[in-house]
């Protein structure tokens, strides 16, 4: 299954019966993300009433809601269950609900929470992510400038550090890089150190 992803974080707000959700979107890439945007949007929306949220992470092998004192599964299990279908990978949707007085019964609950989910997610652009390896590099001062060139054309540059040598680390999309740089530097090779998610070019 190919996972989509938020390209930025989003918000938007809908009223029901003169209640207001305020649904956000979030990038997640961890749970301790989660704790801490929650956290923070407890403290800007101090009077609300509710919290409600879902999230998933590691190619929706880790997936949670929460309902939040709404009655069960009205909630965090609609907001996720949108998340769900998009085929949505590392992303906290979180409703922020200011009751209006009026009660919309458990199927007006459901349907405003998944309403404000589905209204926020219109707003926001999804991605497409490939998986690459970033790779290591360490080179003399004296091949530095030809190297640099390569890569500053050929990959994309996500740190440099000059000590005695010089060390790259990069992530390129062309298979046969790797091997170019090691023709380049006479036998140097780029060492694979991690993998990381990046936009589909």
């Amino acid at each position: 299954m190919a996972f989509k992803y938020l390209n930025e974080n989003c918000s938007a707000e809908i009223i029901v019966n003169k209640s207001t959700f305020i649904a956000y979107l979030y990038c997640v890439s961890t749970k301790q993300d989660v704790k801490n945007i929650l956290e923070h949007l407890k403290q800007q929306h101090p009077k609300a009433n509710h919290y409600c949220y879902g999230y998933l992470l590691d190619n929706n092998r880790t997936q949670k809601y929460s309902d939040d004192s709404e009655p069960a599964k009205t909630a965090g299990f609609p907001i996720l269950d949108v998340l769900k279908k998009n085929n949505i990978d590392e992303c906290l949707a979180v409703v922020v609900r200011y009751f209006g007085g009026i009660k919309l019964g458990a199927g007006g609950l459901t349907r405003a929470y998944r309403s404000a989910i589905t209204n926020v997610l219109s707003k926001t652009i999804l991605v497409e992510k490939i998986e690459v390896p970033v790779y290591h590099l360490t080179v003399d001062y004296h091949i530095n400038d030809e190297i640099k060139n390569f890569l500053d054309k050929n990959c994309i540059l996500l740190n440099t550090t000059y000590n005695e040598n010089v060390v790259y680390e990069f992530y390129c999309f062309n298979e046969s890089i790797p091997k170019k740089i090691s023709d380049l530097t006479k036998g140097q090779k780029a060492s694979i150190v991690k993998y990381i998610k990046v936009v589909n070019p």
